[in-house]
């Protein structure tokens, strides 16, 4: 039997693990409906809220750190939303970031830049601007809108893909093959890569995953295979697409209590791995990525074949569509995606 001492010991032990474990669970309560009315006062008639939410557990993010405000533009030009907050950390006194797009009539080209990276979005877009939450507080917003006319700027490449070599394409009634092309990227110690691209022109609308490889491929291969996961719609149909970039910008308090920016040029990156085309897009995809040694190059240079590979077309096969939820910032666009 223990001891009364000992017993009280043990009881402290346990009351200080639990409130322990209460300190670090405890956060504070988001007042979602504030931050809502204070974003839509921020936005005026240029902007609408049509959906908010927490962000759900996925690789990148944890769960309550961003708050997902999906906003609906009502006008073109270009936009800046700008927050700050308290960090709350002998760190930083505040943090500034900014989310800027730019919004172009109904139907523009986006001109994708990249996996979830668009150029512009349209109106009748739905762009989703995520917010960190954590255990900031005190969050004000503002924007900054310029009118600024936001042209359709054609597809435009230094490199004309070459078409004497068009292989067969299996996805033809969605992407039209145009050609292909490649780039050589030096190594400081000698040898490079050699990087392939194919270059494509969207048709039909459709969804599917586009595999691609400087080696046979099986058509008969299942979406887990990998590959691009592809939307083809319509000019005219709206998205909802995430909101890739924004800068940040932190900054701390002097001893004698002034406030001075303190980091700058930081970026968070919320990428996504679905490309979404329009008809009439063209997109450029890399196919193949090949090591070369310092002897290989010189050998290379010796000939005078250096920076003049054989241009072998991709093998292409299409696959049923496929969506991992789990990949990086995937999971904010799956209501959209999967619908």
């Amino acid at each position: 039997m223990l001891k009364l001492p000992m017993c009280k010991a043990l009881v402290v032990i346990v009351v200080c693990l639990l409130l322990s474990v209460t300190i670090v669970d405890a956060k504070p309560k988001v007042a979602l409906s504030k931050l809502r009315s204070h974003l839509s006062t921020a936005l005026g008639t240029r902007a609408s809220i049509v959906k908010d939410e927490l962000n759900q557990p996925n690789n990148s993010a944890r769960a309550g750190e961003y708050w997902l405000v999906h906003v609906k533009p009502k006008s073109t030009g270009h936009f800046a939303v700008k927050y700050r907050y308290n960090y709350n950390d002998k760190l930083y006194s505040h943090v500034e970031r900014e989310l800027r797009f730019r919004v172009g009539k109904t139907g523009c080209l986006r001109n994708p830049d990249g996996n979830g990276v668009y150029a512009k979005f349209c109106l009748g877009d739905t762009i989703i601007l995520p917010i960190a939450l954590e255990n900031f507080t005190e969050h004000e917003f503002s924007l900054k809108f310029t009118d600024e006319l936001v042209n359709d700027d054609s597809y435009a490449d230094d490199r004309q893909p070459d078409k004497t070599l068009p292989p067969a394409n299996p996805a033809s009634a969605n992407l039209i093959y145009l050609g292909a092309y490649s780039a050589t990227q030096l190594h400081r110690a000698g040898g490079y890569t050699l990087q392939r691209y194919a270059v494509f022109e969207a048709r039909q609308p459709g969804r599917f995953t586009l595999a691609l490889s400087n080696l046979p491929l099986s058509q008969n291969l299942s979406a887990s295979a990998g590959g691009y996961s592809i939307i083809v719609v319509d000019r005219e149909t709206p998205i909802t697409a995430l909101l890739a970039n924004e800068n940040v910008e932190g900054f701390s308090k002097g001893f004698n209590g002034q406030e001075y920016s303190s980091s700058t040029g930081s970026n968070t990156n919320y990428l996504t791995n679905v490309i979404v085309i329009q008809t009439g897009d063209r997109f450029t995809f890399n196919y193949a990525s090949e090591v070369h040694s310092a002897r290989e190059e010189w050998n290379e240079r010796a000939k005078k074949t250096f920076d003049k590979p054989t241009l072998s077309p991709p093998s292409i096969a299409k696959l049923p569509f496929s969506f991992d939820p789990t990949w990086e910032y995937n999971n904010w666009i799956k209501d959209w995606v999967t619908r």
